[in-house]
């Protein structure tokens, strides 16, 4: 599995590299992904980001409006994949999982209808 940091060394900052773009700020959750939840102390992310002279910005906790289309993401993502995907098979490894995962993502990304309806 890559972490953050990974996705930002390897990806992310290379690309925006790339394209002459700076990175100043990050937006994440509380997550323990992100931050740590100890008095004293920094999480490794935060140390990155702080090595890479990135500020981190933090979403207030129970705010859906500030992550309202990740929480939806998610929901569709237990709803349409996980429930259905763990009742039709046994998976027998976490690589069989992720390519049922990888298969979804492509289908919700390009296959798919926009779930959305208009408001009358």
């Amino acid at each position: 599995m890559i972490s953050a940091i990974d996705f930002l060394k390897t990806i992310a900052l290379p690309v925006y590299k790339v394209f002459n773009i700076p990175l100043d700020r990050i937006l994440t959750d509380n997550g323990k992904e992100y931050i740590t939840h100890r008095t004293n102390g920094k999480h490794k992310y935060e140390e990155f980001l702080k090595q890479n002279r990135i500020r981190q910005a933090k979403i207030k906790p129970r705010t859906p409006q500030s992550n309202g289309i990740v929480e939806r993401f998610n929901r569709t993502l237990l709803e349409e994949f996980h429930q259905i995907a763990i009742i039709k098979k046994v998976y027998s490894s976490l690589s069989e999982l992720q390519d049922d995962l990888d298969k979804f993502i492509y289908y919700y990304n390009f296959k798919r209808t926009n779930q959305l309806q208009a408001k009358r």
